[in-house]
């Protein structure tokens, strides 16, 4: 009965924890998480409102879910009916709070709608009289002036109309709703008077109309639903601090009530055990001491016969009918007794069995520990060799470190050897003024090398790219060096058609090809400069000349600009100020197909030169921008001149560039985007353009290594 009522106080005790531990605890957990999803969902929602992005809406559908959740969980956790009461206002407010994030969602899109709208209809407003400005520019009269002036002042009130309402959208400005009424009431002054002074036009202008009313009412309609979402936002807001206070103000503090009266009922539940416990110990140990009376006189002293019965036994003097005669108990004991001499007579003849396996089990025992110091000698054998194994390789890796040092000391040697051969910078500047070089061996040696000398009025700049790269291109790149310097500087060879003739013969002699079949060689883009006459030339073994015309102009009004867009072959234009601009062409020469050097079968191999006479060039730009000056004012037109300033830029590259691995797909960066990157950076100082081309390839390399050596030399004529 004692255990009985014991195990029901500490069953009730271990409840009690338990409701506080695996039940309250996770509860109060719940209604904290619940807090913070509605925090995120707010911020979700107000998120979309400000950037309309998809993947906030997406959250919100997320939060959603959890929230859901976690209610679930309070409905299975809330057992008092003023927590059943608070769940139910909870899940009212949660379905209110909800209905207006969904309505700020909605009319969010259905305000972004109305802008897109808006933007198509201020698009027509626009381009509908600057179609007609363009078709009348041409023609000089009074009539064509006033209507000009009257198309300008609808494009005014359309730029008017959408800047006030942009405003009223940001700031709710009421001034900007003053501007809205204005321009309302002045443009059916301005459609008045044009219809009677242009009857004419009434068909197109008909579409301005149209388009101008559909804006206003689009423009209304986005006020009233700007309106619309602000008075939403406040109640959103409003029922958000309503759940949280539900939930942090009255939710919670009932949680943790509720903890302190189980842990209060726990402390008693233990008082209660204690005392029971301590009572029933005293009753028990009063029974311990009357039932070992009992023990002593019926258990104790017959076995202490049969303890006397055993010594006998153990002294030898012992037999069954000894221990009969001295058990005088005629109880269990005595059974056990007799039982006890039958297992002595039994004990004797295991006992000798025992001996007999005992001898066995010692000459086995001798057997093993003869084999465990055989298995130890061989354990030790093989220890000495892995630890010699294990010296050799240590031996070998530091001999393989000291050769790899040697080897890396040769090439940085090599290295040196290398830059020591290429133009010094003080060189280039005297020679080229402004330019740029972007040289990045793969390797620590590379196969690339840039060239530059003067001859005979002429500056020769050439970008070689040898076959290999590393130790085997910068053979190759010392070989091409001295040849160059042999061709231009010894034999005074200053066309660069005749100077690859030449260096390709010299290649096949120098690496003795016919004899031994070596197919190395180069590909070169060399050019010739003759300051004095304005004249380029180029030939190229499989690599190009790209140069870029830029032309720097002032713009005088939105026609002249339109006019160079759509009527010069200058398609890439830059906007160095309002009045100032660059417009960029981007040319490509070829080289020819064949390399330098290598297995063919002609007998003489002839490079195209490519002549580029750069004042003839200029005179032909000035003539293309010549009528493209047109001056709009209030009064006439007027036909003003301009001399452009002009320019060229070129550049010289090896294949590295563009062949280098990168990108999101890992794919080569290609010739066209090198060439949409140089137009992009053309109105760069060259410094400038440097680091802007080594961002891109950085950035485009993405943790790709370097494929190849890349060279690329830039200079301006």
């Amino acid at each position: 009965m004692a255990g009985i009522v014991i195990y029901f106080q500490v069953y009730s005790l271990r409840n009690n924890i338990e409701n506080i531990v695996n039940k309250k605890e996770p509860f109060e957990k719940t209604v904290l998480e619940m807090e913070t999803i509605a925090s995120a969902i707010s911020n979700a929602v107000l998120g979309y409102i400000n950037n309309n992005q998809i993947k906030y809406r997406n959250q919100v559908h997320t939060y959603r879910k959890k929230f859901e959740k976690h209610l679930k969980e309070y409905k299975k956790y809330a057992e008092t009916q003023q927590e059943i009461r608070l769940g139910k206002r909870l899940d009212t407010l949660y379905k209110n709070f909800m209905n207006f994030a969904d309505s700020i969602i909605n009319i969010s899109n259905l305000q972004q709608d109305l802008i897109e709208k808006m933007k198509e209809q201020a698009i027509i407003m626009k381009e509908v009289p600057e179609y007609q400005l363009s078709k009348i520019v041409s023609e000089i009269s009074p009539a064509n002036l006033r209507k000009t002036q009257l198309l300008l002042q609808i494009r005014s009130i359309n730029e008017d109309m959408l800047l006030s309402m942009g405003n009223y959208i940001i700031t709710r400005d009421v001034r900007s709703v003053v501007k809205i009424v204005e321009s309302e009431k002045n443009y059916p002054l301005i459609k008045k008077a044009f219809l009677r002074e242009f009857p004419a036009d009434t068909a197109w202008f008909n579409k301005v109309d149209k388009s101008y009313t559909e804006l206003v009412r689009i423009g209304h309609r986005i006020i009233s639903v700007e309106d619309d979402k602000r008075h939403l936002i406040v109640n959103f807001k409003n029922e958000l601090n309503s759940l949280d206070a539900l939930l942090n103000k009255e939710i919670q503090p009932l949680i943790v009530e509720g903890n302190r009266s189980l842990l209060a009922e726990s402390k008693n539940t233990a008082f209660y055990t204690v005392n029971f416990l301590t009572l029933v110990a005293l009753i028990m140990l009063g029974i311990f001491f009357f039932v070992h009376k009992l023990i002593r006189q019926w258990i104790i002293s017959p076995l202490l016969e049969l303890y006397r019965g055993i010594k006998k036994l153990e002294r030898g003097q012992f037999s069954q009918k000894d221990l009969q005669e001295s058990i005088k108990t005629k109880n269990e004991i005595g059974d056990l007794a007799i039982a006890f001499g039958n297992m002595a007579s039994n004990l004797k003849k295991s006992f000798e069995d025992i001996q007999t396996l005992w001898k066995e089990q010692i000459e086995l025992t001798e057997q093993l520990a003869l084999n465990n110091r055989e298995l130890e000698k061989t354990q030790s054998e093989l220890l000495a060799s892995k630890m010699e194994l294990e010296v050799k390789v240590e031996e070998r890796t530091a001999e393989l470190r000291e050769e790899r040092n040697r080897l890396t000391a040769s090439i940085n040697y090599a290295k040196r050897i290398q830059e020591a051969m290429l133009p010094l910078a003080e060189t280039m500047r005297s020679l080229l003024q402004d330019y740029m070089l972007i040289y990045k061996p793969r390797d620590i040696v590379s196969g690339d090398f840039y060239w530059i000398g003067q001859k005979n009025d002429y500056t020769i700049v050439a970008a070689v790219d040898c076959t290999g790269h590393g130790v085997p291109g910068a053979f190759m790149s010392m070989i091409g060096n001295e040849l160059l310097n042999e061709i231009v500087q010894m034999r005074n060879i200053t066309r660069p058609d005749l100077i690859l003739n030449e260096l390709h013969k010299l290649v096949r002699k120098v690496l003795q090809q016919e004899e031994t079949h070596n197919s190395d060689g180069m590909d070169i883009a060399l050019v010739a400069i003759h300051y004095q006459h304005q004249e380029l030339l180029f030939a190229g073994a499989k690599n190009p000349l790209v140069y870029l015309k830029t032309i720097t102009t002032e713009v005088d009004s939105p026609f002249h600009l339109n006019f160079l867009q759509k009527d010069t072959p200058f398609k890439h234009i830059h906007k160095i100020n309002e009045n100032k601009v660059n417009l960029v062409e981007l040319v490509a020469i070829k080289g020819d197909i064949m390399p330098i050097g290598g297995i063919q079968r002609e007998q003489e191999r002839l490079f195209t030169l490519h002549t580029l006479n750069l004042a003839t060039e200029k005179a032909k730009i000035h003539s293309e921008l010549l009528p493209a000056t047109i001056v709009l004012s209030e009064v006439e037109y007027i036909l003003a001149d301009q001399e452009p300033e002009i320019s060229f830029t070129f550049y010289l590259f090896s294949d590295g560039f563009q062949d280098q691995f990168g990108g999101e797909r890992g794919r080569k960066f290609t010739t066209s985007r090198l060439y949409e990157t140089l137009l992009q950076c053309n109105h760069l100082s060259f410094e400038e353009q440097k680091h802007y081309l080594e961002y891109t390839l950085k950035n485009w390399m993405q943790g790709y290594k370097q494929l190849d050596d890349i060279l690329l030399l830039g200079f301006r004529v």
